[in-house]
């Protein structure tokens, strides 16, 4: 039996689980048919109901949101988590930051900022910055990750057939949270950032592990991520990236300046296939996070909500504009005109000045050296001059000799070799003579 449409068109977007399972947006009250009689009589007490309600002390969000303590995750969507729901001292190994129900969020930047200057080290860091000869370096930097592998296919074939049957399953099981049904531009703005910043820390750890996440691959991610890590928020696209190379410099096993470049590019690819691939990778996130015993709250906090509202709530033209200002800012910073070492606030250029200057200095001290070096070697020949008369019949039956140097050398140490050696044994012939005699002296002296 074939049933035909009611009306003929593509239904799109039926491969993402998270906008089938939407819930139903509940009606608006609307008001039955009200006759007003008096309509002057009708206005003068709305305003009196108007006046009586601005008297009155209505508290501001921002006033009950204080009065509650700070909110953390997913558009500040959490409070108390740490404090009433999670386990005791899952905080300290999930998080850096030590109290989260308590911090504001300029406490958390404040003390994020501290916290990296102190395990900064530029031992690490100058050991890095030559990785060509690394093999997990060069393994990374050949690696074609899945978002480079279907790029060709993803543009020829329908968006039915973009996820693994394990991948859509996986988008129908999720428990999808409720979010707010509408939001402001500037929480879309700070949500997309920090999406960036998740994909950023997730790059690093897939190409280092060539795509198979290893024990350690929930802390990579998490330490990475501002945002899983401190519960951090950016509002600038600038902001995020410096932000994000800066921890690459401190807290991964390569702590390289072009290697993190390396990935924000990455993300940019990531962002050229839309909004699938970034599912895509947010789902591999929330299998690292979920195997975890340390981070699998981050799921909960961001990983979940970031799902449905991708789905739901951001279009494809959204990904797009948003991976033209990367680029742009990308192309910026290869041009030398933003996030330049010297932005980052970790002294990388002295640094580096200095490891110039103490490899400078020795090698003018290495050519003080050989020059003390010659100079000597003309004293000592100045002093040779005088012995070199009484050696001149030795040189010049050397130079009659017509085999080669390294021949005669080699001969003149196995003939004084040999003359040792036949000393050697006249010597203990000698001394077996004198030791036989010295019995036979005792016999003669006896008789």
């Amino acid at each position: 039996v074939t049933l035909a449409k009611q009306e003929p068109a593509i239904w799109p977007d039926l491969d993402l689980m998270g906008t089938l399972m939407a819930p139903k947006q509940p009606k608006s009250n609307q008001r039955g048919g009200i006759e007003i009689l008096d309509e002057s009589s009708y206005v003068q007490q709305q305003q009196q109901d108007n006046e009586e309600i601005q008297q009155q002390e209505t508290p501001s969000i921002s006033d009950i949101r204080i009065a509650l303590g700070p909110h953390y995750g997913f558009m500040n969507m959490h409070s108390g988590v740490f404090t009433d729901l999670a386990r005791e001292g899952l905080a300290a190994e999930m998080l850096e930051l030590q109290y989260p129900d308590t911090a504001s969020p300029q406490e958390r930047r404040d003390l994020r900022l501290e916290k990296e200057l102190e395990d900064f080290d530029c031992n690490r860091y100058l050991g890095d910055l030559d990785v060509e000869d690394d093999y997990i370096y060069l393994t990374a930097m050949n690696m074609k990750p899945h978002w480079q592998r279907h790029h060709e296919i993803d543009e020829t074939t329908t968006s039915t057939s973009f996820f693994t049957p394990e991948e859509s399953a996986q988008l129908a099981s999720i428990p999808y949270p409720l979010l707010p049904a509408n939001s402001l531009p500037e929480q879309d703005e700070s949500l997309l950032l920090g999406m960036l910043d998740i994909l950023f820390a997730y790059v690093n750890d897939h190409i280092m592990t060539d795509g198979d996440p290893t024990i350690e691959s929930s802390w990579t991610v998490c330490i990475l991520s501002s945002t899983l890590s401190w519960l951090d928020e950016f509002d600038s696209l600038e902001l995020v990236v410096g932000h994000c190379i800066r921890r690459a410099l401190i807290y991964p096993y390569l702590r390289n300046y072009e290697l993190a470049m390396y990935c924000w590019n990455q993300v940019a690819c990531i962002l050229k296939q839309k909004r699938r691939c970034i599912i895509r990778c947010l789902l591999q996130v929330r299998n690292i996070l979920n195997r975890s015993e340390c981070h699998y709250l981050g799921n909960r906090l961001f990983i979940d909500p970031y799902l449905v509202w991708i789905q739901r709530h951001v279009t494809d033209a959204q990904v797009s504009s948003l991976c033209r200002r990367l680029e742009i800012l990308l192309e910026g910073a290869e041009q030398g005109k933003v996030l330049q070492k010297e932005s980052l606030g970790l002294d990388l250029l002295k640094l580096e000045q200095l490891i110039q200057e103490g490899s400078d200095d020795g090698g003018s001290s290495s050519g003080e050296s050989e020059n003390g070096d010659s100079s000597e070697e003309e004293s000592s020949s100045s002093s040779d001059d005088s012995t070199d008369s009484s050696t001149d019949i030795n040189e010049d039956s050397r130079c009659n000799d017509q085999r080669p140097a390294f021949t005669r050398l080699l001969d003149d140490e196995i003939g004084g070799s040999m003359l040792s050696l036949d000393k050697r044994l006249e010597n203990l012939n000698l001394q077996m003579d004198t030791k036989a005699e010295e019995p036979k002296k005792l016999v003669e002296e006896l008789n």
